[in-house]
């Protein structure tokens, strides 16, 4: 019948939906897992990026900390080296102009050499200052030979001095590159890492929403699909309730007919017939 037409489509489109809405909600919760996922990921990593950086800004301030110290340091020593050398050619020159004379006939020669005392913090050359200042009776000669050795040493070790100072600058330039050079590579994995995750949160708010959506819509039309099994099943029932009523009736009819036709003659028997039929 039409009716019965009527419901087998309407059941077909809803049945249709729902497999859709379920097919849908398999794709949405899919694409929730994987921005879960990746937020995950992306967390971790920014939580691994930002203590990596700040060891190595940490790192970067205990060098530039030391650099300075190495750098004070060796703004003392050299000082100190430059004013023994300066001091130590001085009275060489001296002696070379007063040869054959003991120390006690060269007061500029003594003076020089208290001063140089004053300004040299090595304990061991302090002393040798010490010593040829005490002994008035000492040639220019050896002591220009003690003077000499002297300055050769100090100026060895300026040279050593510097040196060191160049390759502690050099060392430190490129370990504070190195690191400077490794933030900025972290800096711009966070910034993706940070990217990444902005995406995948929208992502997974707007893969939430249409889960919610289609869940409400399939709940809906799983209603639409129970009420509409109810009413056919209803109209079903209602419609065989109807055909056995109208069989019971032609039953009886038929019966009453044949009852008529073996008690009266023909022509009665249709008469009475055709009348109880109206």
């Amino acid at each position: 019948s039409e009716y019965s037409q009527w419901c087998r489509d309407n059941s077909k489109d809803l049945n249709f939906s729902l497999e859709t809405s379920s097919d849908r909600l398999a794709e949405q919760e899919a694409v929730i897992f994987k921005a879960k996922s990746d937020i995950q990921t992306a967390t971790t990593k920014i939580s691994e990026l930002s203590g990596a950086s700040s060891d190595a800004e940490k790192e970067l301030a205990e060098g530039k900390k030391l650099r300075a110290a190495q750098k004070s340091d060796f703004t003392n020593t050299e000082k100190e080296l430059e004013e023994t050398v300066s001091a130590l050619t001085r009275a060489h020159g001296i002696l070379g102009r007063e040869t054959g004379k003991s120390l006690a006939q060269m007061p500029q020669l003594k003076r020089v050499l208290i001063g140089l005392d004053s300004i040299i913090s090595a304990s061991d050359v302090s002393r040798q200052i010490t010593s040829l200042v005490q002994d008035d009776t000492l040639s220019s000669g050896s002591i220009m030979d003690t003077i000499a050795d002297m300055l050769d040493k100090a100026e060895a070790q300026l040279q050593a001095a510097r040196k060191k100072e160049m390759e502690s600058k050099f060392n430190h330039e490129m370990e504070a590159q190195s690191l400077d050079n490794m933030l900025k590579c972290q800096g711009k994995e966070m910034d993706e890492n940070k990217k990444v995750k902005a995406t995948a949160e929208e992502t997974l708010a707007a893969a939430q929403g249409s889960v919610a959506e289609l869940k409400k819509a399939k709940s809906q039309d799983e209603q639409a699909l129970h009420q509409l099994h109810h009413e056919c099943m209803e109209r079903a029932t209602e419609f065989e309730q109807d055909v056995k009523e109208r069989q019971g009736e032609l039953s009886a009819l038929a019966k009453a007919r044949e009852i008529i036709q073996k008690t009266t003659g023909g022509a009665t028997s249709r008469q009475y017939a055709e009348s109880f039929l109206q």
